[in-house]
């Protein structure tokens, strides 16, 4: 029995370890690119949540579709897909551009 806890301990510890591992590299005020799917956008519009991180909006925000054409805040919601180009802040990322894709047909 006693094996079998120790080696749970370190299963999890391994999983804990590469868990966000994409993230945590990146150094605060460092530029970075990722795509994912909206989980929330906040009610005050001021952030969107990827990945579990925040992704703050200011009005210097480009929100762009694949056209090129210009988007709103308004037009973010849940589940949409976006590609995302930020700045690393202590409490997320500050968006620079942000593109929402079109769904695969």
């Amino acid at each position: 029995m006693r094996y079998r806890g120790g080696l749970y301990i370190v299963v999890f510890a391994i999983a804990f370890l590469f868990q966000n591992q994409t993230f945590s590299q990146v150094k605060v005020g460092e530029t970075v690119s990722f795509t994912g799917m909206i989980e929330r956008v906040q009610d005050d519009l001021k952030f969107i949540v990827i990945h579990e991180m925040r992704i703050f909006i200011t009005t210097d925000t480009r929100i762009v579709d694949e056209n090129g054409e210009m988007l709103k805040v308004d037009d973010l919601r849940p589940k949409l897909k976006v590609a995302i180009e930020g700045i690393r802040n202590p409490n997320g990322f500050l968006a620079k551009r942000i593109l929402l894709k079109s769904p695969k047909k």
